[in-house]
């Protein structure tokens, strides 16, 4: 079945009380301008650039990192920020 012919089989299914709410929503789709960022965010590559060694040492650096500890809270994450 098509993409239209599913919308047609699901509008069918909904009962009367959603019916106003679907028309609403259509036509808000319908008449809604094209939105460019997300055509382009749409067809952009997952990730255009290679993994690189330094990727993999930071990967490897995370996993082996002490867990023990407990994690920092706001303030001792913005006092080592400021130390530094």
């Amino acid at each position: 079945m098509s993409t239209r012919g599913d919308l047609h089989s699901i509008v069918d299914g909904l009962p009367e009380s959603a019916l106003e709410d679907a028309r609403t929503y259509l036509e808000a789709l319908r008449s809604a301008p094209p939105d460019r960022l997300a055509a382009l965010l749409q067809q952009a590559p997952l990730d255009d650039e290679a993994f690189t060694e330094a990727d993999l040492a930071a990967v490897e650096a995370s996993r082996s990192r002490d867990t023990s500890e407990p994690p920092l809270d706001w303030e001792q994450v913005k006092a080592q920020i400021s130390d530094g």
